[in-house]
């Protein structure tokens, strides 16, 4: 299970162990949402500061991201995959 935190980080646990297994880098704002992707390892993340990330949990990496600042805090977000369009 991924968890995420107003400090920042995103956090792997084990729930069947309650270890936690990893913690990943933050990006200096809280975290209100997160989603997995269609791909493999692949999350988004909503931060409060209006920006998006889309990160590899396996090699703990930013593939890419977005800002939206002026409408604030990224509150939900979703994959869409269809016949003729996939999104990542």
């Amino acid at each position: 299970v991924i968890i995420g935190s107003e400090e920042g980080p995103l956090q792997l646990w084990n729930i069947s162990t309650k270890k936690k297994l990893y913690e990943f880098k933050g990006w200096n704002s809280s975290v209100c949402c997160c989603v997995s992707s269609p791909a493999l390892d692949v999350v988004a993340v909503g931060c409060s500061d209006g920006t998006i990330h889309v990160h590899n949990i396996r090699y703990d990496e930013e593939l890419m991201s977005f800002n939206h600042q002026i409408r604030g805090a990224v509150t939900a977000l979703s994959f869409r995959t269809g016949v003729l369009i996939d999104l990542l």
